[in-house]
């Protein structure tokens, strides 16, 4: 059995104890306060099995009270491994490595390297001696790492794949069980596990792919736990008779059914006392729920934010990828905590201009996957586009309007942006080339300056869905 369903928080009862558990988290993404329940779920797991290890993926890092909070809550959680994502740098290599010295666990990653060598305390593997069970652990993270803020000279990302095979040769011989812990997003971590012999399981991140049962690719395991705080997961090794080893994956909701604890909630109300802003401002009110887990496909905040882009900068269209929004924002009051996670990811705004043809080589490229976890999906205003999902790459399009009528070939439409579509995007800019072979006029705007300013002045928001992007594949079928 590789996974329980969404939702249950129990697996059913197993024939012997497991070897070892691995527990995991990825892209947290400033939703530090649900640290409390995570910690409560730990306890909970180590009282049945005193041999977990508790793996963070990544993106967890937050500059909130100079990330104190968090990493006092972190070292609560006894954290073995930190996995250092992407954006876990966003706020500058100094400070991410002064957390990295200042925290109870190491940080694993193998394909980063300072000067050419790795840092220390951050480690490209770790092996855990579990009564005689030996699991090796090693960290990847995502090349796109240069996409999403400016490289420090001293930095260098390396091929993942290549890396990979280098750490099955060091450690394969050593241990029982080899895991990859994976900020690489999800297809990634399928490519990587179709081209390598020797990895067991691959944890993963990055994508926020919430795999309710895990995927299997090549005889390896693949799972994650999606993200913003919402699932933890559980991966319960056992041997095989034979020779081996067995899985079975379990996802505990963290919502308000888990209790918290007690010492780490008072770790945190002691910080959040010293700073009555967060969480307790309310910036507005929110008319209807802004919560969606999904990536890739329509939100009521994704459709906002576009409206506002292209209301403040005056443009005919906007785009925002998926990724930058996290849809977290309930019904009812916008405290500032919220907002914050939301709009964790601030991104300054461009203006560009395109030609039709231009626009639609972008939504072909935003429409490439079908996944609901498509993390090249773009939001957008200004446009009504129709496509056929089961369409060939590059002619999925079908046809796209503005204010009820074609795009004019012959029009230059002026689009506004956000500064990582300005660089090309995902992929290593790769993904979106066309914004990088275009001029942008900067707006010296942030989203989320521009959207708190917004709420502030609108009091109550409201978006809905209008069936900007119509999947005609998905019509017929009735899905």
């Amino acid at each position: 059995m590789y996974g329980s369903p969404k939702g249950q928080r129990k697996s059913s009862p197993q024939a012997s104890e497991p070897r070892a558990v691995i527990a995991y988290l990825s892209d947290l993404h400033w939703n530090f306060l649900i640290y409390p329940r995570i910690v409560h779920s730990l306890a909970e797991h180590r009282a049945r099995f005193p041999q977990l290890l508790y793996f963070d993926i990544g993106d967890t890092l937050s500059d909130v009270m100079d990330g104190r909070p968090l990493l006092e809550m972190m070292n609560l959680a006894r954290v073995d491994g930190w996995v250092l994502g992407n954006h876990d740098f966003d706020y500058g290599l100094p400070y991410l490595m002064e957390k990295v010295r200042s925290a109870d666990f190491p940080a694993i990653v193998s394909n980063v390297q300072f000067n050419g060598s790795i840092v220390v305390p951050c480690l490209p593997y770790v092996i855990h001696n579990l009564k005689g069970f030996k699991v090796g652990f090693f960290g990847l993270t995502t090349p796109d790492y240069p996409l999403t803020h400016d490289k420090p000279e001293t930095l260098e990302v390396l091929d993942p794949l290549a890396t990979a095979r280098s750490m099955i040769r060091t450690l394969r011989g050593r241990v029982d069980c080899l895991i990859l812990l994976s900020h690489l997003g999800f297809d990634a971590d399928c490519g990587l596990a179709s081209q390598t012999r020797g990895i067991d399981a691959i944890i993963g991140g990055h994508s926020h792919t919430l795999l309710e049962v895990p995927e299997v690719v090549n005889n390896v395991l693949i799972c994650q736990a999606g993200g913003e705080g919402h699932f933890l997961g559980y991966l319960h090794l056992e041997t095989r008779p034979g020779g081996g080893v067995s899985f079975k994956n379990e996802l505990v909701p963290l919502d308000e059914r888990l209790p918290e604890d007690q010492d780490c909630l008072a770790v945190l109300r002691d910080y959040l006392e010293r700073q009555d802003h967060l969480p307790g401002e309310v910036l507005g009110e929110a008319l209807t729920s802004f919560v969606d887990q999904k990536y890739g496909r329509e939100t009521r905040l994704g459709n906002l934010v576009c409206d506002v882009l292209r209301e403040e900068t005056g443009a005919d269209l906007s785009f925002y990828n998926a990724t930058a929004v996290n849809n977290v924002i309930p019904r009812g009051k916008i405290f500032s905590h919220d907002f914050n996670i939301a709009f964790h990811f601030d991104n300054g705004i461009y203006v560009t201009s395109l030609k039709a043809w231009q626009i639609k080589e972008v939504l072909e490229k935003a429409l490439e996957s079908s996944l609901d976890d498509n993390y090249y999906y773009l939001h957008l205003s200004g446009l009504t586009v129709r496509y056929s999902s089961r369409g060939p790459a590059g002619s999925k399009v079908l046809s796209i309007e503005s204010c009820g009528r074609p795009l004019d070939p012959n029009r230059y439409y002026r689009v506004a942006i956000t500064e990582f579509l300005a660089k090309g995007g995902h992929e290593r800019g790769t993904q979106f080339a066309v914004f990088r072979h275009v001029s942008k006029e900067p707006t010296h705007l942030s989203v989320r300056a521009m959207m708190k300013r917004y709420i502030l002045r609108k009091v109550r928001i409201n978006a809905s869905l209008e069936g900007r992007i119509q999947d005609i594949d998905a019509r017929a079928t009735g899905h």
